[in-house]
């Protein structure tokens, strides 16, 4: 069984952060889709494009355009 893996990182002045998203590769189409649903549900529901990249610091705070 292979896996796919997305590592990613996030920083500013004070603090340092890397995150992983690890699924079986068998399972990849079916998050794909959720995600993209979720994109979907965004836009739909806050006005954020799919195409917009967000980072979480952002949204929470409500910084997004």
């Amino acid at each position: 069984m292979a896996e796919i893996a997305y590592v990613d990182e996030s920083y500013d002045e004070k603090v340092f952060v890397m995150s992983a998203l690890v699924i079986p590769d068998h399972s990849w189409r079916a998050a794909f889709t959720h995600l993209q649903n979720y994109r979907r549900y965004l836009k739909q529901k806050f006005g954020i494009f799919t195409s917009k990249e967000f980072h979480a610091t952002e949204f929470v705070a409500g910084r997004v355009e």
